[in-house]
C-alpha cells in the first residue's frame, strides 16, 4: 500500500483491518490444525493440484503430459512454490503458511469496505464476519484454488480502487491481476469490465500523455503472463489458446444434462490412458447422464460435437432457461463441494448449511438492493465487476457452488449497503413530521 493511500486512511480503519487479519489468522489456523488438514483430503481436484505441484518440485512425471494443459496452471504453481520453499514434508509449517495465505485478504477487505462505509462499528462488524465466514474458512482444509485466488483477490480489488481514484499502484495492479488470471482465467472478464468502466469514467482524460505510463505499468505484467500462458499451452497441446483446455468440458457440462464425462485414448506410442470428470453439483437437480469420449479428455472438437448433438433439438428458450438455471445452481440449489460431501462431526454440517442458507435468504436479497443504492462509484464498480463475472461464468460454464465462495464478501458489502438503505427508509417513515 502506498504512503499516499496510508495517509488517507484513518487510523481506526487501519486498526480494524489489522484486527480482522489477526482474527482471521486465528480462525484459519485453528481450523487447519484442529478441524481438518489439507494433507488428509488429497483426492479428486486436490490430488490433481498436488500431483502437478510435486512434478514441478521433484521433476518426477506423474500425469499424462497433456493433462498439464487441461487445467489453468496458477494454482499448482503456487503450491509448487509453497512446497519448494517450505518443504512439503514439513506439514506443520506448510499448514501455518497456507492458513496465513487464506487470512491475508481480511486486511484489504476492510480497506475496501471503508470506501463504502464510514462507521467504524460497521467496518468492525464486517471484519468479524469475514474472519468467521464459513464458506471461506473451510477452504483451508483442502488444497484448492480458492485459497490462493482469495488470497490475492481483495488486495487486487483495493489496488483497483486506488488506481481508479488516483492512478497509483499500476505495476502491482497489473501483476496481481495477471497472477489471478493464471489461477482462475475468468478474472480476465473482471479486468475487461473494469477497463470499460475506467474508460467511460475518464472520457477525454483517458489518453492524456502523463497517464500513458500508468496504463503501461498495468498492462506489462499482463502481456508477459498471457504470452507465457499461450506458449505453454501450445508446447503441451500443440494448439494455441489463452491458458488451458478445459473450456470445452465446462461448456459441455453447462449446456447438457451430462454429469460425468469419461475419455479413453491411445498415444502414438501405444500407451493407453483414461480420465474422467464429474460434476457433484448436478446431483441436486437430478442430472446423472454420462457420455464417453473416444479421445483425449480436453479435445475441443470432440466435446463441442457432443454438446452440439445434445443441443440440436433444443430451443432458444430452453437454452436461456438452462443458463438461468446454472446461476441458480451456483447460489441456491447446492452447497460448496468438497466440504459438502464429507462425513463431518458436529458442528461442521450445520455450519455449512447455515452459512450458505444465509447467503440465499439474507445476503442475496439485500445485495440486490445494495447494488442500486450504493454510491461509491469506483469501489462499487469493482464489486459489481466481480459479481458480474461469476454470474456470466455460471451462464456459460458449469458452476460448482465453491466458485462463488471468494466473491461472497463482495455480496456482503452490497448487502450491508442494502440493509442500510432499508434501515434509513424505516427511520424516515417513523419520524413524525415537525
Amino acid at each position: 500500500m502506498s504512503a499516499h493511500a496510508r495517509a488517507r486512511l484513518p487510523r481506526e480503519v487501519v486498526a480494524i483491518a489489522w484486527a480482522a487479519l489477526a482474527l482471521s489468522l486465528v480462525v484459519r489456523e485453528a481450523w487447519i490444525f484442529l478441524v481438518q488438514s489439507p494433507y488428509a483430503t488429497i483426492y479428486s481436484d486436490m490430488a490433481g493440484y498436488v500431483e502437478r505441484a510435486r512434478e514441478m518440485v521433484d521433476g518426477v512425471p506423474r500425469v499424462y503430459p497433456r493433462l498439464r494443459a487441461f487445467y489453468p496452471y496458477g494454482t499448482h504453481y503456487v503450491f509448487a512454490l509453497l512446497f519448494r520453499v517450505v518443504g512439503e514434508e514439513h506439514t506443520v509449517l506448510v499448514r501455518i503458511v497456507y492458513a496465513a495465505i487464506a487470512a491475508l485478504p481480511a486486511y484489504h477487505f476492510v480497506l475496501l469496505a471503508s470506501r463504502f462505509f464510514r462507521s467504524t462499528l460497521v467496518l468492525a462488524a464486517l471484519g468479524l464476519v469475514f474472519a468467521i465466514w464459513q464458506p471461506l474458512v473451510w477452504t483451508v482444509g483442502f488444497f484448492v484454488s480458492e485459497v490462493p485466488f482469495t488470497g490475492l483477490l481483495f488486495y487486487n480489488a483495493w489496488l483497483m480502487v486506488q488506481f481508479a481514484e488516483a492512478r497509483r499502484g499500476g505495476l502491482r495492479l497489473g501483476l496481481t491481476s495477471a497472477v489471478l488470471f493464471a489461477v482462475r482465467p475468468q478474472f480476465v472478464l473482471t479486468f475487461a469490465l473494469l477497463a470499460v468502466f475506467f474508460a467511460l469514467e475518464r472520457g477525454p482524460l483517458l489518453f492524456r500523455r502523463y497517464a500513458l505510463g500508468a496504463y503501461a505499468r498495468v498492462l506489462a505484467p499482463w502481456l508477459v503472463v498471457l504470452a507465457f500462458s499461450a506458449v505453454r499451452l501450445h508446447e503441451l497441446s500443440g494448439r494455441w489458446g489463452l491458458i488451458s483446455e478445459n473450456s470445452g468440458m465446462n461448456r459441455l457440462l453447462a449446456d447438457t444434462t451430462y454429469a460425468r464425462v469419461d475419455a479413453h485414448w491411445e498415444t502414438p506410442g501405444g500407451g493407453r490412458f483414461k480420465f474422467w470428470v464429474s460434476a457433484p453439483a448436478k446431483v441436486a437437480v437430478g442430472e446423472h447422464g454420462e457420455v464417453l469420449i473416444g479421445g483425449y479428455i480436453g479435445d475441443v472438437e470432440l466435446l463441442d460435437a457432443e454438446r452440439k448433438r445434445f443441443l440440436a433439438d433444443k430451443s432458444l428458450g430452453w437454452r436461456i432457461r438452462r443458463a438461468l438455471r446454472n446461476v441458480q445452481l451456483l447460489y441456491l440449489w447446492n452447497d460448496p463441494w468438497p466440504e459438502d460431501e464429507l462425513d463431518k462431526p458436529w458442528p461442521r454440517r450445520p455450519l455449512q448449511k447455515g452459512f450458505n442458507g444465509v447467503v440465499r435468504s439474507v445476503v442475496l436479497p439485500l445485495a440486490l438492493i445494495g447494488a442500486f443504492v450504493a454510491r461509491r462509484r469506483a469501489a462499487l464498480a469493482v464489486v459489481l465487476a466481480h459479481v458480474a463475472t461469476v454470474i456470466v461464468l455460471a451462464m456459460l460454464y458449469f458452476p460448482e457452488a465453491r466458485y462463488r465462495c471468494p466473491y461472497d464478501p463482495m455480496l456482503l458489502l452490497l448487502a450491508v449497503a442494502g440493509l442500510g438503505a432499508l434501515g434509513s427508509r424505516v427511520v424516515v417513515q417513523k419520524t413524525p413530521p415537525s
